[in-house]
Formats: structure tokens, C-alpha cells, sequence
């Protein structure tokens, strides 16, 4: 990834496996939440300035957000967050990072 970065292929699969589960997870989430987990997710909005979505709406913005993601944007964010790992180490507890495209 350092040197030549994401395929295309390896994009795809990524996505396709991430949305999946993200579908798997409202389909289970969507009718069942209790109200104290609720009124955690809208005082985190409201303190966050997020809009607040039900699990439908959440899937369907993550769903956008996952098709727009350029091969060029995915490549230069991992090699940005490599670089911010090696200046820190490599240790295991340490290698976790998110992709995202910028806003």
C-alpha cells in the first residue's frame, strides 16, 4: 500500500464488504433500540451538530458516501496515515486507521 497503493479490485471488495455489513446492521438495529440508547444517539447529535437519522437513513448515507470514494482519495489518505505511523511507531494497539474521503 506504501508504495503502490489500493487496486481497484481491493476498493471494490472493501466497499461491497463494508456495506454489507453496514446493511446487516441497521436490518438488526432499525426497530429495536432501547430509549436510553435512543437518547444517547440524539444528545450525541445535538452535541455533535450531526443531524440525526434512523438506521434506514444512516445506510442509505453511508451507501452514498462509500460509492463516492475515489481509488485517488483512498490511496493518498492510507499513505498520509502510514506516514503518521511511522512517526509514531508501529506497535499493534497503534496501526488502526479510517479512510474516509474529505469533506
Amino acid at each position: 500500500v506504501k508504495v503502490h497503493g489500493f487496486t481497484a479490485q481491493e476498493l471494490e471488495r472493501a466497499r461491497q464488504a463494508f456495506l454489507a455489513s453496514y446493511d446487516r446492521v441497521g436490518d438488526t438495529t432499525a426497530p429495536n433500540i432501547p430509549s436510553e440508547a435512543l437518547m444517547a444517539r440524539l444528545l450525541e447529535c445535538a452535541r455533535g451538530g450531526l443531524p440525526f437519522m434512523d438506521a434506514q437513513q444512516e445506510v442509505e448515507h453511508v451507501r452514498r458516501i462509500a460509492q463516492n470514494m475515489a481509488l485517488g482519495d483512498v490511496n493518498m489518505r492510507a499513505r498520509e496515515r502510514i506516514a503518521l505511523l511511522a512517526d509514531y511507531g508501529t506497535s499493534e494497539s497503534r496501526a488502526v486507521c479510517f479512510v474516509a474521503k474529505p469533506s
